[in-house]
């Protein structure tokens, strides 16, 4: 059973996106609240799988947000839901560690498959394409300082020599795919590519797949 916290200080999307989900057998709606306080504290009490929340709420945004939840649910994964959304703030909640970005209402019925997406390691952009993120990639980094460190020799060593299943795992991370659709893709297994992405962090020295995918793009390699 996937266990779902939904905050949304409108009453009207909270109902929408509890009506969508609640027709998947396997889902179950274990919280419901309006501020990013009733997002921690259902976070600690329940340790739920997602929490899907709005990008900003009264008391605070999701970028802020979203460090405080993984202290206090480390495993819990995070999906955005907003009308708008600015590119820069886009950037920071994928610096911040969001699997997944929604726009209301177009993309709604694609709330399943973004939950199921994330809690299978992959990102969910919805609206969003590489071309979208590539525009957020050159329209933030020169005024802020949000990129990944940079990449040292030893990483910048291990990237030239990572292989070639490496190389289209990593591609297909940065089209948002989960581990399993870059298994069936690959014809290898999901563990398989879960190990994969944990020895290219290890090699590089990035943290987590945010890092790669964010570096990936940024230097281009989708396209090498």
């Amino acid at each position: 059973m996937i266990r779902i916290i939904v905050i949304s200080e409108s009453e009207y999307d909270c109902r929408i996106i509890t009506d969508l989900l609640s027709v998947q057998n396997d889902f179950r709606i274990c919280g419901k609240g309006k501020t990013g306080y009733d997002a921690l504290q259902c976070a600690a009490d329940l340790q739920p799988d997602i929490i899907i929340a709005d990008m900003f709420m009264k008391d605070i945004n999701i970028v802020d947000l979203a460090p405080l939840i993984k202290r206090k649910s480390p495993a819990t994964e995070l999906i955005v839901i907003g009308s708008f959304i600015e590119d820069i703030w886009i950037y920071k909640a994928l610096k911040a560690g969001i699997s997944g970005f929604l726009f209301k209402p177009a993309d709604m019925d694609m709330l399943d498959a973004a939950v199921r997406t994330v809690l299978c390691g992959g990102y969910y952009f919805s609206s969003l394409d590489i071309n979208c993120i590539l525009s957020i990639l050159s329209k933030t980094k020169p005024a802020f300082n949000l990129m990944p460190r940079t990449v040292g020799p030893q990483a910048r060593n291990a990237l030239s020599q990572i292989s070639t299943t490496e190389r289209n795992i990593i591609k297909f991370l940065v089209q948002g795919r989960s581990d399993k659709e870059i298994a069936r893709a690959l014809h290898i297994a999901a563990g398989t590519v879960r190990n994969i992405i944990a020895s290219v962090k290890r090699r590089t020295g990035l943290k987590n797949r945010v890092e790669v995918v964010v570096n990936a793009i940024a230097n281009d390699f989708v396209n090498m």
